[in-house]
């Protein structure tokens, strides 16, 4: 079992979903989670019109953006050195407060341009490897 790469959603294409009104597939995205203890990605789908998430809007989630079309063989290959690396890197300049009225997460530390960059090599780590 694959334990870096995660799947919300089970198939072929796991990050495929379509609502039969809409004209294109919904987006789909990794998601890293830097409060779980354990080091993953979640391939998964937003079921939402419109908006964005408040979990992602509050900074407690990171969405890196994939073609809906993508296959799971291609996704599971993206368990790889390099990206568990900046997963890991990302993720300990990253911490959750409490602003008085809800939890949002923030950089340690001054860490702010560390964790932008983390976040930049995820996202083309991705994306190199996906249209590879």
């Amino acid at each position: 079992m694959n334990n870096f790469i995660r799947f919300a959603r089970q198939g072929n294409q796991p990050a495929l979903m379509q609502y039969p009104t809409e004209c294109q597939p919904q987006p789909a995205y990794l998601e890293l989670d830097p409060a779980e203890e354990e080091d993953f990605l979640t391939v998964d789908v937003s079921g939402d019109i419109g908006g964005a998430s408040r979990s992602v809007m509050d900074g407690l989630l990171f969405r890196f953006s994939i073609d809906p079309h993508t296959p799971k063989s291609k996704l599971e290959a993206l368990d790889f050195p390099e990206l568990k690396k900046a997963v890991k890197e990302f993720k300990a300049d990253w911490e959750s407060e409490w602003n008085g009225s809800d939890w949002i997460g923030v950089t340690k530390d001054n860490a702010e341009k560390s964790i932008h960059d983390n976040q930049m090599i995820i996202q083309n780590l991705i994306q190199e490897a996906l249209f590879s």
